[in-house]
């Protein structure tokens, strides 16, 4: 990952190397999009080698485990950072599985794309729907189960649906 970092990179890199993602991220916010602090600020990190290698290390879809207990997976359409995309190909995943797989979407439009607002706003969205959900399954209440043939061949496409704001069960 050095390698790919301009020295700008570096130095962020480096001024940041003992703090927390949340910690090291924050102070971060508005100093826009992280290629500009690469050797190639023309290719998107995903698109790159090292960024491929990254989200291929961190993806959950290329894991071979699968839950054995409910789940609720949640993402925002308009999350710049971490797209809905894989957490669509998660829930099918999971689903082809066996797994019971409730999904919740939300759609947060922001106006200044590219600094992870909605990924942020998102986690902050989702906190309250998750509660809502794990309490619900304490108490011995049965999740929605979104893996019906239906709802897994829209989440195989583009299309950003099923929709369901801030609701779990």
């Amino acid at each position: 990952m050095r390698a790919y970092l301009n020295a700008e990179g570096l130095a962020l890199l480096d001024q940041d190397a003992d703090t927390c993602f949340l910690d090291g991220t924050l102070p971060h916010l508005g100093a826009g999009r992280f290629e500009n602090y690469t050797i190639d600020p023309a290719v998107r990190f995903t698109d790159s080698a090292p960024g491929r290698f990254f989200v291929e290390a961190n993806s959950l879809v290329k894991q071979p485990y699968v839950p054995d207990m409910p789940i609720l997976i949640y993402g925002d359409v308009f999350d710049d950072l971490v797209g809905i995309k894989p957490a669509n190909d998660l829930a099918v995943k999971y689903c082809r599985a066996g797994a019971q797989v409730e999904v919740m979407h939300t759609f947060t439009p922001v106006p200044t794309p590219g600094l992870a607002l909605v990924h942020i706003s998102g986690e902050v969205e989702g906190t309250l729907p998750s509660l809502a959900y794990l309490v619900a399954r304490f108490n011995g209440q049965a999740p929605r189960n979104d893996c019906g043939a239906a709802a897994m061949s829209v989440w195989s496409s583009s299309v950003p649906l099923p929709y369901y704001p801030f609701i779990t069960q």
